[in-house]
Formats: C-alpha cells, structure tokens, sequence
C-alpha cells in the first residue's frame, strides 16, 4: 500500500523538518542543543566524489562519497578556533521523491568532535535500508552544528573540551 503522503509535493520537506526536530529533542535529553542547522540536495552519483561546500558557523562540509559497500563519507572541516561537535544526516530518495534509506553520523563519543583547524571523515551506513543504489534518484544531507548547553556559570564556547 502506497502512502498517501508519497506524492506530495511537500513531502520531502516535511521529511526533513522531521529530521531536525527528532534531533533536537534527542539533544535536548542530552544537555546539548542545536544551534545551526542546513540542508542541501543533490542527484545521487554512486561511487563518485560529490562537491558540497555547504558552510555553517566555520564548519564546512566539503564532499561525499557514496560507496558501494553501502556507505556514504563525508568530510568536514573545522575552520573556527574552537573544538565543535557537528551532527550529519542523509536521506535516500527514489525517482517518485519517496524516502528509501538513511544514514546518520554518531554524536556519543567523543570522538565525533573535530579540533579547530582540522577535518574529519565521517561514515554514514545504509546497508539496513538498501541493497544497492539503483533504486535512489536523489539525496539530501542536512548539517547540524551541536554545543553544550550553557550553565549559569560559564557560556559553553568558551571552552575546548571536546564534549
């Protein structure tokens, strides 16, 4: 049964807005908030680098890379001062712009901060949605920058802890 929903012409966006709010709220459980966010689409192209250049507060997203094992690359660069905490997301679209996969970037650990100055790769996995590509006809990617909340005591960007 198709879903009445799979046509619209909004669709896609509503997708998206679904995205970023879940987010937020996974956050906002974690003392973190989301203080930037933005997305961009593309045609899928499988096993080939993709330009992005999608800048957000210093943060730039620079490319991916969708290989065929079933996940997707993209590399960031911190170009701020400061250690930041960025958040990736990717959905997978048919030719009828229906919603096929996802892939989303780990943000538990530490590790998922980048330096200030330096890049990072970060893996997307869509090997529990997808076989293969030849079904997916476009992407889109949206791109968060998250912080700590700030306490009473100090603002959370003054410090370069990592998280």
């Amino acid at each position: 049964m198709k879903s009445p929903m799979a046509n619209h012409p909004y669709a896609q966006l509503l997708i998206t807005f679904v995205l970023i709010f879940t987010s937020h709220a996974v956050f906002a459980a974690t003392k973190s908030e989301v203080v930037g966010s933005l997305t961009y689409s593309h045609k899928m192209a499988p096993a080939t680098p993709i330009d992005i250049g999608l800048e957000l507060q210093g943060v730039k997203v620079e490319s991916i890379y969708f290989s065929e094992n079933m996940e997707a690359l993209a590399i960031l660069w911190n170009k701020t001062p400061m250690t930041v905490r960025p958040e990736i997301g990717v959905a997978l679209f048919d030719k009828s712009g229906k919603l096929i996969g996802t892939g989303q970037s780990s943000a538990k650990f530490k590790s998922s901060s980048i330096r200030a100055g330096k890049q990072k790769n970060y893996t997307l996995q869509f090997d529990k949605f997808l076989n293969d590509y030849k079904n997916v006809a476009k992407f889109q990617l949206i791109f968060s920058i998250v912080e700590k909340k700030a306490d009473s005591s100090k603002n959370s960007r003054d410090s370069d802890d990592g998280f």
